[in-house]
């Protein structure tokens, strides 16, 4: 298998994209309907983790991060506790860690800015034409709100389809949710046999 040189991927990239906008405008006469499933929290752990250490990441959210996800099994209650919240295309939040319109959203997802960019781009153009798409998570710190993850599916509903996305919204509760001895064990079960006792 060759590699493919940055001008074959910023070209697979650009037809993606001006895919995507045909099939937002063949959409806008019979609307599709889309199923937002909950996050793989399991799987976006590993963004926590990350994200709480990279210097990138402003301060405060890093520090919120470790304060209240210190470990997989608080993470993964925790973040249970979230709700989904729809966010409009013409939105007037101020999200960080997110693309400010569709030109942003491209530049990300080019080659030289994320060797994944391409990929991220094709999975998310099936997600939205098999009409199942994973929920993006979003922090809301109480100062800030923050995406953890999701940013090229919340992207594309929003600038390249211009439709409403149902984000996982976590955070900024003046009652943080506390985690039992049972849901502790329950959570460590889950972990070593993937099966989650009620």
């Amino acid at each position: 298998m060759t590699k493919k040189s940055s001008v074959e991927n910023m070209r697979e990239l650009m037809t993606l994209m001006e895919n995507a906008a045909g099939f937002q405008e063949a959409e806008s006469t019979e609307r599709r309907t889309i199923s937002w499933t909950k996050p793989n929290f399991d799987f976006e752990w590993s963004e926590i983790e990350f994200q709480s250490e990279i210097p990138d990441v402003p301060a405060d959210v890093r520090h919120y991060l470790k304060q209240h996800y210190p470990d997989k099994v608080t993470w993964l209650s925790a973040a249970q506790q979230g709700q989904a919240v729809t966010i409009q295309p013409n939105h007037r939040f101020d999200i960080e860690h997110y693309p400010r319109n569709k030109r942003s959203l491209i530049a990300e997802l080019k080659p030289q800015q994320d060797s994944g960019g391409p990929d991220k781009a094709a999975r998310a153009e099936q997600a939205f034409d098999k009409g199942s798409v994973e929920m993006p998570i979003i922090l809301n710190t109480g100062n800030r709100l923050w995406l953890i993850a999701g940013k090229t599916r919340l992207g594309f509903a929003n600038y390249i389809f211009k439709i409403p996305a149902k984000v996982w919204m976590i955070g900024d509760s003046s009652k943080e949710p506390t985690i039992t001895v049972e849901e502790k064990v329950a959570i460590k079960r889950y972990l070593k046999s993937g099966k989650y006792d009620e």
